[in-house]
Order: C-alpha cells, then structure tokens, then sequence
C-alpha cells in the first residue's frame, strides 16, 4: 500500500510498506472455497519525501474467496484490514485493502 492522502493538508501523503505472516482457514465447497485469514508482522509508514518512517508491529486480518476454473488455475478475492499496534502516530494508520488476481495451483 502507498499514498495515503491527508485531507486538510495539500501535497501530503504517507507511503507504507506491510509484511506479515498469515494463515488462512479454508472451507472447501468443491470449486467455491470461501476463507478467513489473520496474521501478524511489521507496518513501516513514512511521509512522502521525508526518509523518517515509523515501524510498528501489526496484525492483519481479512477474508476471500478462491474459484477454481480448472484443477490447476483459480482466481481469487479478497479483503483485509491491518492495525497496527502501540501508540504514537502510526498507530493511526489503520487501513482495508482489497485485492484479486490469478493463481497457478501445482
């Protein structure tokens, strides 16, 4: 995730990188396999331009949906929320994202 927009403030922005580890909870309906994920790792989120950022624990969690359209390929969906954790002004810095794509399954 990148360019949060501050409103208020012109030409402000956030950049923020996020790395976690997740699991995921699969119910297996035949081609139809709905999810719920959750993990935790490190949210790093630094004013555009600034080279100061702030790290931070965070957790993420979210939940989707895989569609298999062969035994090998599936799309997918999903959506997923990080908070990150402590105080300061990272910890404001809570954001959803959605996402989708392809995958190849071996």
């Amino acid at each position: 995730m990148d360019n949060f927009g501050v409103k208020g403030v012109r030409d402000a922005s956030i950049w923020t990188n996020n790395l976690t580890a997740n699991g995921k909870l699969i119910l297996p309906l035949d081609r139809f396999q709905p999810y719920l994920s959750g993990g935790v790792g490190f949210l790093n989120a630094e004013p555009h331009g600034k080279g100061d950022g702030q790290w931070a624990f965070a957790g993420r969690f979210g939940g989707g949906t895989d569609v298999a359209l062969t035994e090998n390929i599936a799309l997918y969906l999903d959506a997923s929320y990080v908070i990150p954790a402590g105080g300061g002004a990272i910890s404001n810095v809570q954001y959803f994202s959605f996402g989708w794509g392809g995958k190849y399954l071996f």
